[in-house]
């Protein structure tokens, strides 16, 4: 049976069984025949309109002199069984599937052999059609019965998680933050955001080390620091050494067989990193699904937003930064998976008395407000009281769509780059540890 005579089968069934229009979950696209899917499209517009989709009333849509004569032979002479229906049109979804991802490849060839485009930008706009080709692919509309179910099932998850003193998120690697947040969850976008100097690398070095600890698969995403840096700042988290040991080479014997030590563990653990600079939300959803292809992705980490280059320029930058944080949202969504990405801070706060941000605060746009689910705001007083404990920190969760805002302690140590626990009252309610 090739796709046409598929196709016949399909409009057949329909006609003859009418009220099986409103269950299929397929769409005019997937028919290769033009009138095949005009004929789909004016069966669903009869269905949605409240009428039963007859040959004539079909017909009468389709506007053609013989449409009568080939809804009717529709209608009469395919054969089929409505009982498999389903397996009729998985498989017509999975032809359509077959030439939409051919004509991607044929575009991208024809892209590479007139050079007008970069290889990379060409990989990158493939990588990003492919994930739409995967979410077309995807069941949307759920009946109650399942829907419950996929909730109670979390809702399991997370009882079940609780009773062993875990979560069901990636570990955020401060105790009193996975309380509030039971995590980093998946298809949510979590901004954190700092000023300068707060430690916005550092707090996603430390989330990143100890998810990948617990044997968590991470990606890194650098559009600021190149991977050396990186390194250096991560082996002095595994090493327990203070960074600038690192970089003036003054370290003892002991300190050597820590490094040594440290490096170890780190190559042993579930980390990836791409440091392109300037990359591109398009990118990014390429190097994260070719992660989450060759062996999965459980969180991935940008830094930072307003260091990425869009896909499309705009005149307004606050525009390119809104579309840069939906891209953010878009591939948390498409790829399942919590992205963690850090931003910066306008200078608004430096003026105020107390310099603790806000969420109007958020550099360039209030839309990366809009597109997130989590935002948390670093703060360190020492960094403008120089008689402040330098090691006293605060991580302000200013929006949170699944539970609580309010204000987490935690622990800074900036020789070390590293963040921490740290036990405190906070609104009569004990987050910290």
């Amino acid at each position: 049976m090739n796709a046409y005579e598929l196709e016949q089968i399909i409009l057949g069934i329909l006609l003859r069984h009418p009220a099986q229009i409103v269950r299929v979950d397929i769409r005019a696209e997937h028919f290769q025949d033009p009138t095949h899917a005009l004929i789909f499209q004016s069966m669903r517009a009869a269905a949605a309109a409240g009428q039963e989709p007859d040959v004539f009333g079909i017909a009468e849509r389709l506007g053609r002199q013989d449409a009568v004569a080939i809804v009717a032979s529709l209608w009469k002479d395919t054969a089929g069984s409505v009982a498999n229906l389903p397996h009729y049109c998985a498989r017509l979804k999975s032809e359509a599937r077959a030439r939409a991802l051919s004509e991607l490849l044929a575009e991208a060839a024809e892209a590479l052999q007139a050079k007008t485009t970069s290889p990379d930008e060409v990989a990158a706009r493939l990588i990003a059609r492919l994930a739409d080709l995967d979410r077309d692919g995807a069941g949307y509309a759920v009946d109650a019965k399942s829907w419950m179910a996929a909730a109670l099932n979390q809702v399991e998850a997370v009882h079940e998680a609780a009773k062993r003193g875990g979560i069901v998120g990636v570990p955020t690697g401060i105790g009193g933050l996975d309380r509030v947040m039971g995590g980093y969850h998946k298809s949510d976008l979590i901004i954190i955001a700092a000023r300068p100097a707060m430690g916005k690398t550092a707090m996603m070095l430390t989330s990143a080390y100890r998810a990948a600890l617990r044997g968590r698969r991470v990606g890194i995403i650098s559009a600021e620091m190149p991977s050396v840096q990186l390194g250096l700042r991560a082996l002095s988290l595994a090493a327990d050494l203070p960074a600038n040991v690192l970089r003036t080479g003054r370290f003892t014997d002991r300190d050597f067989h820590e490094l040594a030590e440290g490096a170890g563990r780190l190559q042993a653990l579930p980390i990836m990193l791409y440091d392109k600079p300037a990359c591109t939300p398009s990118d990014i959803m390429m190097q994260a699904k070719a992660w989450q292809l060759s062996g999965g992705l459980d969180v991935l980490f940008v830094d930072f937003l307003t260091r990425l280059t869009p896909d499309e320029a705009d005149v307004s930058r606050t525009r390119e930064v809104g579309k840069m944080a939906a891209a953010m949202k878009t591939i948390a969504c498409t790829l399942d998976i919590p992205v963690v990405c850090l931003a910066q801070l306008s200078r608004e706060c430096e003026k105020r008395s107390d310099k603790r941000p806000v969420l109007s605060d958020l550099r360039d746009s209030g839309e990366i407000e809009q597109e997130a689910d989590i935002v948390a705001f670093l703060y360190r007083e020492h960094v403008y009281d120089e008689n402040a404990d330098p090691k006293e920190a605060e991580i302000l969760i200013e929006k949170n769509r699944h539970g609580p805002i309010g204000k987490v302690r935690a622990s800074y140590v900036a020789e070390k780059m590293m963040w921490g626990d740290r036990m405190a009252e906070t609104d009569g309610d004990r987050w910290g540890d």
